[in-house]
């Protein structure tokens, strides 16, 4: 399992914030996505609802139109018992009804919202400006002045589709009355409806409004849930996988290195010493080779163990790769020293067997602090690495520490700590002098390269 940096840190690896900052992103795009799709819905649904509603209203006006044609009431009662009907129907005009004409077969408008225009021809004279906004109603009264001898011909029913962009909707609806008075002798009109887009489109703003406001809240309450659900669950466990070494269940390098960047980068701004421990299994080709790969695997898992249960909860331990392993301890130079040497007492009592023969196993261990040497990483690691295979030249099964003598260090001036600049300020060296003695290329002034460059000494075997 992977050892949290310490209890109060909020530290987290590339990986854990990628993924966070992901399914975030993934979420709200999805979010934007559903609210923009319920949105249209909604939107579509309310052009459907103004189409019906306008279909039932010319429906009922040519129902009382109908009604009061075939009554024996005078023009007079029948314009007042319409314009009656509409006042107390469509209150305020809440509707959109700009006008509405019932025109007889000869032509002339018979019942009228406009009490102006009864009894007058409907020509294209008579809308004035009207006309030029709503050309349905123009190319009605258009047909009606050239079909003047026989204007029934222009009654055909029309039915106007409402769309948000639309400019005007007029509704034409035609119907005859038998007069039994006159042998039974059809009487043709025709009524004719013209609505008010606007009135249409700001009830429908207000529909998708509210439509929108309660997905928002919807969405956003299962985007919370499904978010909570994958940090919990699928998150966690994903990373775990990603962030573990599959054989020893230590953390993998790059969950390492991550995390110590992060947790050197703190140390420095808080002024907290860290040490850097490179630990690596002596003679383990030895062991592959004479008891095979499942028994190395073995002594690999042991380590593991030996080296999770003597470290603290806030020290980060990982498997670097092969028989190398790393540790990151939040301590002073003194207090590492000890960690350090007990970490290799503790493996080598271990005991140690497979298939019931026992085997002994010895680790070297290369220690570097940012008390002497800064919070670069890579060059603490460079450092460590060094006084590790300096340890195994020496014969192994022992601890060696980097600049442990606080003699003056080179190394790049890009990224020194705080402990470095004060040594490297109080005691520079010369031109040309290295920290043990060796010629470095610089002028002794800090312009020097890094170690890390440096050719390396040839390694021992394992």
């Amino acid at each position: 399992m992977i050892k949290p940096p310490s209890p109060g840190h909020a530290l987290r690896t590339d990986l854990a914030r990628e993924s966070n900052e992901r399914v975030v992103e993934i979420l709200v795009q999805w979010g934007l996505v559903c609210v923009g799709v319920l949105a249209l819905l909604a939107a579509g649904l309310g052009v459907v609802a103004a189409n019906r509603d306008a279909h039932h209203q010319s429906e009922e006006f040519r129902s009382l139109a109908s009604a009061l044609v075939e009554s024996n009431a005078s023009p007079e009662d029948r314009q007042r018992i319409l314009l009656s009907y509409q006042n107390s129907r469509f209150e305020d005009d809440r509707e959109g009804i700009l006008s509405l004409l019932l025109v007889d077969e000869a032509g002339r408008i018979a019942l009228s919202s406009r009490p102006s225009w009864l009894g007058r021809p409907l020509e294209p004279s008579l809308l004035n400006g009207s006309g030029a906004r709503n050309p349905e109603l123009l190319s009605i009264a258009s047909c009606l002045e050239r079909q003047s001898s026989d204007p029934s011909k222009c009654f055909v029913a029309k039915q106007g589709r409402y769309l948000p962009w639309t400019k005007s909707l007029t509704v034409a609806r035609p119907f005859s009355i038998y007069d039994r008075r006159a042998g039974l002798k059809p009487r043709h009109y025709l009524l004719v409806v013209s609505f008010d887009p606007g009135t249409f489109t700001a009830s429908l703003l207000a529909e998708v409004s509210l439509a929108v406001l309660a997905s928002t809240l919807l969405v956003v309450a299962l985007v919370t849930f499904l978010g909570h659900q994958l940090q919990r669950g699928l998150l966690p466990n994903l990373r775990q996988f990603a962030e573990t070494d599959g054989l020893t269940g230590l953390m993998n390098r790059s969950a390492f290195m991550d995390l110590a960047v992060q947790m050197l980068a703190q140390g420095q701004r808080q002024n907290l010493p860290y040490v850097l421990g490179v630990i690596d299994i002596d003679h383990f080709k030895a062991i592959n080779d004479g008891h095979g790969h499942v028994c190395g695997d073995e002594v690999l898992q042991k380590l593991a163990r030996v080296l999770e249960g003597s470290l603290r909860d806030n020290d980060l331990v990982t498997r670097l790769g092969g028989e190398e392993f790393a540790v990151l301890l939040q301590c002073t130079t003194a207090r590492g020293e000890t960690l350090m040497e007990r970490l290799r007492n503790q493996v080598e009592v271990c005991r140690l067997s497979f298939e019931g023969r026992p085997l002994r196993a010895t680790v070297s261990l290369g220690g570097a602090c940012t008390e002497q040497l800064g919070y670069n990483l890579d060059y603490l690691y460079s450092a460590a690495d060094s006084a590790l295979y300096r340890a195994k030249r020496e014969g192994r099964n022992r601890v060696h520490w980097a600049n442990t003598r606080r003699e003056p260090v080179a190394r790049d001036g890009w990224s020194p700590g705080e402990a470095w600049r004060q040594t490297f300020q109080n005691a520079r060296p010369g031109p040309g002098a290295g920290p043990a003695g060796n010629p470095v290329p610089g002028d002794g002034h800090g312009a020097v390269p890094s170690p890390i460059t440096a050719p390396e000494p040839p390694r021992p075997q394992p």
